[in-house]
């Protein structure tokens, strides 16, 4: 029988928990810190594992919706408008990375020869994407509990409903 993923890292982190972090030294807060970083990653890895494709497909499709949103509200220049066609000329499926920097260079040409409605409009949708992206990373890692205000946070299954 192989053991799950899900159940080898339980056990890591019961090895963290019952035997790793109580024989740490007091006197050696560094070591107490990176054991309970560790722990508070196997916790997200055992939390995320098998969403890691969902996440970058919602991503994706954020990153795709605002692609289509600034190419519908743009016009500019010559170096707007080579923008726009790299944009409007990328594959059916391109990967995220591309995209994103389509989507940078596009944000970049606008803020050189954009007009005026299309600069406004362009930060307005950069903005919040920006806000709804930050939104999912902090509902992603809430478990870590590096956020602010953990409580105010969703479910990290409320990603995928």
């Amino acid at each position: 029988m192989n053991p799950s993923i899900e159940l080898r890292i339980r056990t890591m982190m019961r090895a963290l928990t019952e035997v790793i972090i109580p024989a740490i030294d007091s006197q050696n807060p560094l070591a107490m810190e990176q054991a309970n970083l560790l722990l508070g990653h196997l916790q997200v890895l055992n939390q995320h594992q098998g969403r890691e494709k969902q996440i970058e497909e919602i991503e994706h499709s954020a990153l795709n919706e605002l692609s289509h949103a600034l190419v519908e509200v743009c016009d500019g220049g010559h170096t707007t408008s080579a923008a726009l066609s790299t944009i409007r000329e990328l594959p059916q499926g391109v990967n995220t990375n591309e995209l994103a920097h389509a989507i940078e260079e596009l944000v970049i040409s606008i803020g050189v020869d954009g007009s005026i409605p299309c600069k406004r409009k362009c930060k307005k949708l950069v903005i919040e994407h920006a806000r709804s992206s930050v939104l999912r990373a902090r509902i992603w890692f809430k478990s870590m509990n590096f956020d602010h205000n953990p409580d105010v946070l969703p479910s990290t299954e409320s990603l995928f409903t």
